[in-house]
């Protein structure tokens, strides 16, 4: 994720700033390996050792992944309460925000123009905010079952049942965005929806283009004006506000 991440920030900087020299590969693999190496250590190691110092006094197994995952999760919430003050990534955020608005309007059927993804909100119930949050909540459950092991095979259970986490996380989501029992979605998607005030913010009318004609290149050519099978009575894309 990394370094796809990296490789489409090279591709946008090159785009926007075509005279600017080229970053050189080798960095970019160290930066990779740094922040690889940093969310081992915070995300990882951290948790693991604030849990192994309180279980004497929490418990072995139910309170100590509770612990950990508690100091998994404040880190996080952290990390992204601090990552959202930052000058330059509020841009990020408000395409972030820009994107939930054009994919509500197109799951609502609604004719997909700016005018139309004001109507919907910034934060949406399958975001990868909501996904993350339920990682962490599902893996205090997972990593109580595995009970009290010493420090490398807690290490590595970790990094064995992460699979498994993700996959239960990965449902959960789904189910809170797509369950038609209404109680059910919020329950499943409130927090991470608090969540998201962290990591959208509300975009510009430019910044909206901009996700409408993302999403354009990433439908068939029939699924512009025809939505789940049923012929939608909208209008093709507008690329300009008022239109």
């Amino acid at each position: 994720s990394v370094r796809i991440g990296l490789q489409a920030m090279r591709w946008s900087r090159g785009e926007s700033e075509p005279d600017r020299p080229e970053v050189p590969s080798i960095r970019e693999r160290l930066v990779v390996l740094a922040v690889v190496a940093t969310v081992l250590a915070v995300f990882l190691l951290v948790p693991l050792g604030v849990a192994a110092m309180l279980r004497p006094t929490v418990g072995a197994a139910w309170g100590a992944a509770f612990v950990e995952g508690v100091v998994r999760l404040v880190l996080f919430v952290g990390y992204l309460a601090m990552l959202s003050r930052l000058p330059g990534v509020r841009r990020t955020l408000e395409y972030h925000g820009a994107e939930h608005m054009v994919i509500a309007a197109y799951e609502h059927h609604d004719v997909r123009s700016v005018d139309s993804a004001r109507d919907y909100s910034v934060r949406h119930p399958r975001c990868g905010t909501d996904f993350f949050l339920l990682i962490f909540v599902i893996s205090i459950v997972a990593f109580a079952l595995v009970g009290h092991l010493p420090a490398a095979a807690l290490v590595i259970s970790r990094v064995v049942l992460a699979p498994v986490v993700v996959g239960v996380a990965y449902e959960l989501l789904r189910l809170g965005g797509t369950s038609e029992h209404d109680g059910v979605a919020a329950v499943l998607s409130a927090p991470g929806l608090f969540l998201q005030r962290f990591t959208t913010r509300m975009p510009d009318d430019r910044q909206i283009e901009v996700a409408l004609a993302a999403l354009e290149t990433l439908l068939p050519e029939r699924s512009r004006n025809e939505i789940s099978g049923e012929v939608a009575d909208t209008q093709p894309f507008q690329l300009t506000a008022g239109a």
